[in-house]
C-alpha cells in the first residue's frame, strides 16, 4: 500500500447517541439533581398507562333497611340520611354501580312515600353532590322521569318537570332526557291554550339533541 493511503485517517462509524451517551461530569451537588432525571429517562423502561376499575359494592341490605324504616312508620328523612352516608362512600370511591343503586333507591323511596316535595329536593341535592358520577345522575333522571307520566296532578307534574330540566341543564349526557321533558312541558302549555309559551319552550331544545332520540321521538318533536 502507498504511504498516502496508510496514513489516511479512517472515519468512525456513526453510533447511537443513546448507547454512546456518557454521564456528564458532576462538579457540584446541584449538578446531581440535574443529571439524575436525564439518566433515569435513558435507563428506565417505558411505562404503560394502566386503568384500574373499582369493584362495585352492593347496598341491597342498606336499601332494604331504609325501605323497612319508611314502611314501618319511620321518618323518610331519616331513611334518606342513612342512605346518603353510604352514597358518599360509594361516590368518593368512584363506585358507579353502588352510587347508581343508592341514588335511584332514594328517589324511589320519595316516590313510594308520595312526598313530591321531598322528591324534588332529593333530586337537586344528589345532582349537586361533590364529584357526583355522570352515570348516577343519568340513572336518577331516567328513574324520576317515569314518575312524570304517573302524576295526575298537573301542578306536581310541572314541578317535577322543572326540577329535572334544571338538574339536566348543560349536561350533555342527559340531553335526550331533557328534550323529552321539554316536549312534555310544551304539550301541557299547548293543551292549556298557551301556544306562545309552548313555542318558546321548544326553542330551547338544541337541534343536535334530536340526533340521540329515537325515530318516534324525532317525529313527535
Amino acid at each position: 500500500p502507498s504511504p498516502i493511503s496508510s496514513k489516511r485517517a479512517r472515519r468512525p462509524l456513526p453510533q447511537c447517541t443513546l448507547c454512546s451517551a456518557r454521564p456528564p461530569r458532576i462538579r457540584s451537588p446541584h449538578d446531581v439533581e440535574a443529571v439524575q432525571p436525564r439518566q433515569l429517562a435513558l435507563q428506565a423502561p417505558m411505562d404503560v398507562e394502566s386503568t384500574t376499575k373499582v369493584a362495585s359494592v352492593s347496598y341491597a341490605d342498606e336499601v332494604s333497611a331504609a325501605k323497612a324504616l319508611v314502611t314501618g312508620g319511620g321518618s323518610l328523612e331519616g331513611a334518606l340520611q342513612n342512605l346518603l352516608v353510604h352514597e358518599k362512600t360509594a361516590r368518593l370511591s368512584a363506585d358507579v354501580g353502588g352510587t347508581t343503586e343508592l341514588v335511584t333507591a332514594m328517589v324511589d323511596l320519595c316516590h313510594e312515600a308520595k312526598d313530591w316535595q321531598q322528591l324534588n329536593e332529593t333530586i337537586v341535592l344528589l345532582s349537586k353532590r361533590r364529584a357526583q358520577l355522570k352515570q348516577a345522575v343519568t340513572a336518577m333522571v331516567q328513574q324520576a322521569s317515569k314518575y312524570v307520566d304517573e302524576q295526575a296532578d298537573e301542578t306536581l307534574k310541572l314541578q317535577l318537570i322543572e326540577t329535572l330540566r334544571a338538574v339536566s341543564e348543560g349536561k350533555i349526557y342527559v340531553e335526550v332526557e331533557r328534550a323529552r321533558l321539554t316536549k312534555i312541558l310544551a304539550a301541557i302549555n299547548e293543551a292549556n291554550g298557551d301556544l306562545e309559551q309552548a313555542r318558546k319552550i321548544m326553542q330551547d331544545t338544541q337541534v343536535e339533541t334530536l340526533g340521540g332520540m329515537d325515530r318516534r321521538g324525532k317525529t313527535e318533536v
